[in-house]
């Protein structure tokens, strides 16, 4: 596992009101972010992302050395800031969600540099068809995926609070490479046609890299 990854996540989607959108990129870049890089023992790095296809407009990602790190003292206190800025911004935010996670498996290798796309897929499963999806996404759909040329990595997450109850994030050079005929041919690989119709609640977003912070 890369130094700047841990086995905990918190993701959080979100759109704003675009009335407050340059001073709402401002406060997440210079004050937000910084305070939990900065003063939490336990948060590793995080990234910022505008979507180009799906929703919410914004995903940031705080990756984190366990989910327990939410746990700790300097954690909660950061929580319960409440600066000038973050009372301004807050009734403003719209559609937001945010998931804790925990790092189930992960297939290729990061890039030294942060990939400029990112594709997250959050998806639910009935407990009657974990064990087939589970198998299905670790053996057959991540590996292929990661084996297309320009996709370097791939994460799966399950949540610890928050839903639905699993994430995956590809690393990529360019959301172009879901046009190829080698994405097509891996993302249809092995059980997919069994699997696909047991998806629910799935959100397929793909994301630009606006801003990366690591400690």
């Amino acid at each position: 596992m890369s130094k700047e990854r841990g086995n905990g996540l918190i993701s959080v989607w979100t759109d704003i009101n675009p009335a407050m959108d340059e001073e709402f990129n401002t406060w997440y870049n210079e004050e937000h972010i910084p305070e939990r890089i900065n003063e939490v023992q336990g948060f590793i790095a995080a990234r910022r992302y505008l979507c180009v296809d799906g929703h919410p407009t914004y995903l940031a990602v705080y990756e984190m050395e366990e989910p327990s790190v939410i746990q700790s003292d300097a954690y909660k206190e950061i929580s319960s800031r409440e600066s000038e800025g973050t009372l301004k911004l807050r009734p403003h935010f719209l559609n937001t969600v945010r998931n804790i996670y925990q790092e189930i498996f992960e297939a290729g290798t990061p890039p030294q540099q942060d990939a400029e796309y990112l594709l997250a897929v959050r998806l639910g499963i009935a407990p009657e068809h974990d064990e087939l999806f589970n198998a299905w996404y670790d053996e057959e759909h991540v590996p292929a995926l990661v084996g297309v040329e320009g996709v370097h990595c791939a994460r799966r997450f399950k949540a610890v609070e928050g839903a639905p109850p699993y994430l995956a994030l590809y690393d990529m050079d360019s959301p172009e490479i879901m046009e190829t005929d080698a994405w097509e041919e891996a993302r249809n690989y092995g059980r997919t046609e069994e699997v696909r119709p047991l998806f629910q609640d799935a959100h397929i977003d793909t994301y630009k890299l606006i801003f990366s912070m690591k400690r």
